[in-house]
C-alpha cells in the first residue's frame, strides 16, 4: 500500500478546500485533488463525527480491501493512503448512477443501461471469485461511479468483508442501505455473497425503471414489491423508464435483464444465481443474431415510414420472424436468407411521396 505524506495530500486538495468537495456521506467526505505528477485523484477523508469517536474502522477497512484487489476495470482503482485516515483513489469525473437516473436531464439510452448492468456484474463476479471471497455489502446506485469514458465502476468498500476461516465476519453486524439490503440478512452469521446478488437485483430494477428504490409517494413504496410481481406476470416492460423510447431491438434484451433481476431477488438464497452466472447470461444478450437483426429492420422501416410518410404501393407486406421463415421449410441459414429477401421486397414496395 502506497503511503502519501500528509503535506502532499494537503497541497493536492488545497487544504481540503470546500471548493474541492465532490461528495459527502456518513463515513467521510470526498475531495478532488491533483498530485505532484499532475494526476487527478479522489481523496476521502474521515468524517469529523467519526474522528471525534476515534472510529476509523470503515476507512481502514476500505483501504485494506481496495489494496488487496487485483487491477479491475470495473472497480475504482486504489492509489494509496495517508496519515489522518485518508485514502486516495482514481478520480471519477462523471458522477454516480444515482444522479444519472434520478437527477440528470439526459437519461441514459437502453444500450447504455445494458452495458452498465454487465460492468457492475463483472465487478461483483471478480470480488466473489477472489480468494477469499469479498462481499461488498453496500451495492447501490450511489456507489456506482463513471470514469471519463462513462464506464461504470463499483466504489465505496467501507462495509466490505472477506469470507474466510478465522476472519471476524461472524461478529460483524448486518449492514447496508435501506431498499437495497437483503431482508433475509438479519444476523452476522448469515453473510454470504448472495447478499450482494440481492442488492444487484435491486440496482437492475432501478436501472430499468429509473424509480427510487423507496418512494413514499407511490404505492407500493418499495421498487421491489412493485416491479417483481409485474415481471412474474410477464408484464415487465411496463416498469421501463417512460422518458425514453424503447427501440424494438432492445426489448428482448431488456426482458431478459428483468428476468435476471427477478432471479437475483428470490427470497431463498439458493434460488439466486451466482454473479458468474449473471455475467454469462448478460454476455449472451441478445441471444439470437437473426432475431436482433430483424428487430433492427423493423425499427428502421417503422422509422422510415413515420418520418417520410411512406405508403405501400398496393399490396400489404409483413415482416416475418425467423420462426415464420422456418415454418416455410427453411433451416437456420435459409431463414436468414429469406429474411433478407423479404426486406428487399418490402423496401421495393415502399413508394416515398
Amino acid at each position: 500500500m502506497y503511503e502519501f505524506e500528509a503535506q502532499e495530500i494537503e497541497d493536492a486538495t488545497d487544504g481540503f478546500s470546500p471548493s474541492r468537495l465532490i461528495g459527502k456521506g456518513s463515513h467521510g467526505s470526498v475531495y478532488s485533488g491533483v498530485l505532484k505528477d499532475g494526476r487527478v485523484v479522489a481523496v476521502k477523508k474521515q468524517s469529523l463525527a467519526l474522528e471525534n469517536l476515534r472510529d476509523d474502522t470503515k476507512l481502514r477497512n476500505e483501504a485494506l480491501i481496495l489494496s488487496s484487489i487485483p487491477p479491475n476495470p470495473c472497480t475504482v482503482a486504489f492509489v494509496g493512503a495517508a496519515a489522518g485516515n485518508v485514502i486516495v483513489t482514481d478520480y471519477m469525473p462523471n458522477g454516480t448512477l444515482h444522479h444519472l437516473l434520478h437527477l440528470s436531464d439526459a437519461p441514459p439510452p437502453w444500450p447504455t443501461r445494458l452495458r452498465i448492468a454487465l460492468q457492475l456484474a463483472s465487478a461483483l463476479r471478480r470480488l466473489h471469485d477472489s480468494n477469499p471471497s469479498i462481499v461488498h455489502r453496500d451495492v447501490k446506485s450511489a456507489n456506482i461511479l463513471f470514469d471519463g469514458d462513462w464506464n461504470a465502476r463499483l466504489a465505496d468498500f467501507g462495509l466490505a468483508a472477506r469470507l474466510c476461516d478465522g476472519d471476524d465476519v461472524a461478529s460483524k453486524l448486518p449492514a447496508g442501505t435501506l431498499g437495497y439490503i437483503d431482508p433475509g440478512y438479519t444476523a452476522p452469521g448469515m453473510l454470504t455473497v448472495k447478499i450482494d446478488v440481492f442488492s444487484y437485483g435491486v440496482v437492475l430494477l432501478e436501472l430499468v425503471a429509473a424509480r427510487r428504490v423507496i418512494d413514499v409517494t407511490r404505492s407500493p413504496a418499495s421498487l421491489v414489491e412493485w416491479a417483481v410481481p409485474l415481471i412474474e406476470r410477464g408484464r415487465g416492460l411496463e416498469i421501463c423508464d417512460k422518458r425514453i423510447r424503447m427501440p424494438l431491438y432492445t426489448r428482448r434484451a431488456i426482458t431478459k435483464l428483468l428476468g435476471v433481476a427477478a432471479r437475483c431477488l428470490a427470497p431463498r438464497e439458493s434460488d439466486r444465481p451466482s454473479m458468474r452466472e449473471v455475467v454469462s447470461n448478460l454476455e449472451m444478450t441478445p441471444m439470437n443474431r437473426y432475431s436482433w437483426t430483424m428487430d433492427c429492420v423493423r425499427e428502421m422501416i417503422g422509422s422510415m415510414m413515420r418520418r417520410k410518410k411512406a405508403r405501400f404501393s398496393g399490396k400489404c407486406v409483413a415482416i416475418v420472424t425467423n420462426e415464420a421463415c422456418a415454418d416455410n421449410g427453411g433451416g437456420g441459414g435459409d431463414s436468414f436468407s429469406k429474411g433478407r429477401l423479404l426486406v428487399r421486397e418490402i423496401l421495393a414496395d415502399i413508394t416515398l411521396k
